[in-house]
């Protein structure tokens, strides 16, 4: 789909999830993907309503209560895993007839990720709790916006070894932190179909500390986080689902 018409469908489609009507698609997905009550009574609608007003008042619920952190290192999001590994194992994303590294989703601090740094492709579902969470304590090194298309990011929609390819070209946020043994860790916030924006809190700013578990900010609308993370993480299946503060 031409970018034009990305940007096009996504507004559209992001617009009708802001509408009231759009509330009978929280009860579908509820019950497609089995949440509980009791498991939903662990979020708020982000309006601050009693109720959900509209789909998108689901997609950005809030935690009730703080997040609790029991782990040095935490996954900053939820979602479900779709390709991890050495940096120097992921050179072979094809784009457009060339096979690239996955340290390119990290933009123009690309460079700086080591063949060392491990990394991590999270894919949030609709269903999902789409806000995300400082997975370390440390300073902000940098932040970068880079432009790009909305491609659709589901894993499923792509060839085994390509599920990173709409990373390496979607629109995102790339953000380097330094943690307490001055090592970079980057995080990057891709954008995908539908999305309508990616909100990083304002106090987060070059030059600021972060404490692991609190909340960094939140996306509109269809996501996938990505992470090198200078440090060994433990190995995951295909598609194996995690939590926003499970141990990396």
């Amino acid at each position: 789909m031409p970018t034009t018409a990305q940007k096009v469908f996504s507004f559209l489609w992001s617009h009708f999830y802001k509408t009231r009507f759009s509330t009978v698609l929280v009860k579908l997905f509820t019950t497609r993907y089995k949440m509980s009550n009791r498991a939903l009574m662990n979020y708020a609608p982000a309006s601050g309503a009693s109720t959900y007003l509209s789909f998108q008042d689901f997609f950005t619920r809030k935690l009730v209560a703080e997040l609790k952190v029991a782990h040095e290192f935490i996954m900053p999001c939820e979602g479900v895993v779709c390709e991890h590994g050495p940096v120097k194992t992921l050179d072979h994303i094809n784009v457009k007839g060339q096979f690239v590294s996955v340290r390119k989703i990290f933009g123009d601090l690309g460079p700086e990720v080591s063949d060392e740094h491990n990394f991590l492709n999270i894919f949030l579902h609709n269903h999902n709790y789409h806000r995300f969470h400082a997975p370390l304590s440390g300073t902000i090194k940098n932040i970068i916006s880079i432009p790009g298309q909305l491609n659709f990011l589901r894993p499923w929609l792509y060839k085994s070894g390509q599920a990173s390819e709409p990373a390496l070209v979607n629109e995102r946020i790339v953000m380097e932190i330094c943690d307490n043994s001055n090592q970079s860790w980057f995080i990057s916030f891709v954008g995908g179909m539908g999305v309508g924006q990616i909100k990083i809190h304002e106090r987060f700013k070059v030059g600021n500390s972060m404490v692991c578990g609190e909340e960094i900010g939140l996306f509109l609308m269809g996501s996938t986080c990505c992470l090198a993370i200078p440090k060994k993480i433990k190995s995951y299946k295909y598609l194996e689902r995690v939590c926003v503060g499970d141990a990396l």
